[in-house]
């Protein structure tokens, strides 16, 4: 019994961690100037500088896919 609480525990985490962070995106994609230092914040430095150079020119999806790291880095794999 205690490996069956502990399991629905470990898949209630995971669960609102995962909700938690749909959250945080959700307020990230409206709030632009949020969305945009959390970038700056996540993005690697192989491409701060030239994320740095163009930030008011990034669409937000682009902004979102650095903040995720859906779109790892050619150079540095992050």
């Amino acid at each position: 019994m205690g490996e069956n609480t502990s399991d629905a525990k470990q898949q209630l985490q995971v669960a609102m961690s995962s909700l938690i962070g749909k959250l945080f995106l959700e307020d990230l994609a409206r709030d632009r100037d949020t969305l945009e230092d959390v970038a700056m914040e996540r993005v690697c430095a192989c491409r701060y500088y030239d994320l740095a150079d163009t930030l008011h020119e990034t669409p937000d999806e682009d902004l979102l896919a650095i903040v995720t790291k859906a779109i790892p880095c050619e150079l540095c794999g992050e």
